[in-house]
């Protein structure tokens, strides 16, 4: 230990400097006394900080004010092919705001087996929701069906074609044809002397003589209901004090309401008579118009 002696009674400028040199020299010495750095280091500490932040300047800058990502989408689902259109039969009687019928499948007609349940069918109506039967069940009971429809137990109604549908029997395709569509077809072609007949359409339309042809139609309600259109001859049909559009509602005073299968049996019935009485509806009004056959002259509607 270091001992300083100074005399009190007689300082001197000399012995202050000594003493000054020897503290000065104990804090050099102690551990935690002031060491100086070294100049380089802080040159490269300062250098690698600029380089830094010249670095991480323009990311900032392009996150903050650059264009904002636009979030990730799910793939499009791959458009289903859709099955190109085919030309089906014409139908002649077809009106402008009837939908045509669509063409019919490979795998129906001839190639199926006729049901040898106990139905018969007497019309069918095609549109846009694959069109109505009417059939005449095993109780002998005339209905009309839609596709999907249950016509009898374990039968439903698969397709409606123009002259025959497609049931579903116990998981089995068969088919059902219009009734004496043949012997119908040519008892026309063979009526003597231009005679006009009633018969059956192919469609589930029926002909009274050449000009008139009552046809299904769904109304405002989603029901069938049967009009008159003109067959090929408009000045003909309008002659007859008929317009096309005309809602059948009677046939020699029988009803039809809205029964199209009784409709269409009653003007079929109407073969060989010398006159048919077609009670119609328009604008509300029901009038009387007496058809006569087979020349087709009209008289005026009944008072």
């Amino acid at each position: 230990m270091a001992v300083f002696r100074i005399d009190r009674f007689g300082p001197s400028e000399a012995a202050a400097n000594a003493v000054r040199e020897r503290i000065a020299a104990l804090l050099k010495r102690r551990p935690g006394g002031r060491r100086q750095t070294n100049p380089r280091l802080i040159r490269a500490i300062e250098i690698a900080l600029v380089a830094g932040i010249g670095v991480l300047l323009p990311i900032i800058m392009y996150q903050g004010l650059g264009p904002v990502p636009k979030p990730p989408t799910a793939p499009a689902p791959t458009p289903l092919a859709t099955p190109s259109a085919e030309i089906g039969p014409i139908n002649p009687f077809r009106t402008a705001n009837a939908p045509a019928a669509p063409a019919a499948p490979a795998d129906v007609g001839e190639n199926l087996s006729e049901t040898t349940l106990n139905l018969s069918l007497h019309g069918t109506w095609i549109d846009a929701k694959g069109g109505t039967a009417i059939i005449k069940t095993p109780d002998e009971k005339q209905g009309r069906f839609a596709v999907g429809d249950t016509i009898t137990s374990g039968v439903t109604l698969d397709r409606v074609e123009r002259d025959h549908v497609v049931i579903i029997r116990n998981g089995v395709r068969e088919a059902l044809r219009l009734i004496d569509r043949d012997s119908a077809a040519g008892a026309s072609a063979a009526a003597p002397g231009g005679a006009a007949p009633a018969a059956f359409a192919g469609d589930g339309m029926a002909a009274i003589g050449h000009f008139i042809v009552a046809m299904p139609e769904t109304d405002e309600v989603g029901g069938m209901r049967l009009v008159l259109q003109p067959a090929d001859d408009v000045d003909r049909f309008e002659a007859l004090g008929l317009v096309p559009g005309d809602r059948l509602v009677a046939v020699d005073n029988q009803p039809i309401d809205r029964d199209i299968a009784a409709g269409l049996e009653a003007i079929a019935m109407t073969q060989g008579r010398k006159s048919v009485t077609l009670s119609i509806e328009r604008d509300g009004v029901v009038m009387p118009i007496v058809i006569a056959m087979p020349n087709e002259t009209v008289a005026m509607p009944n008072d």
